[in-house]
C-alpha cells in the first residue's frame, strides 16, 4: 500500500506518502514477475539496497518475494 509505478517513468517506483520500504520492494518484484511472465526478460533491480532486509515478503498473488 502507499506505492506506485511513475505515470512519466516506469522504471520509477513512488511512495505517495505511507509506504514503507518492503512496500515498495514488493511492488517492484510484482512489476519483475510481471514482466517476466509476459515477455521472458528479467528485469534487474538498479538501486543498492542499505540495511537489514525486513522478513520475507509477501506479494499479491501469496509468492513470496
Amino acid at each position: 500500500g502507499g506505492a506506485m509505478v511513475s505515470e512519466k517513468h516506469c522504471n520509477f517506483l513512488i511512495n505517495t506518502g505511507d509506504a514503507t520500504a518492503a512496500d515498495i520492494e514488493a511492488l517492484g518484484e510484482e512489476v519483475r514477475r510481471r514482466v517476466r511472465d509476459r515477455s521472458g526478460v528479467e528485469l534487474s533491480w538498479e538501486i543498492k539496497r542499505i540495511g537489514r532486509p525486513a522478513a520475507r515478503m509477501r506479494v499479491k498473488n501469496g509468492d513470496h518475494a
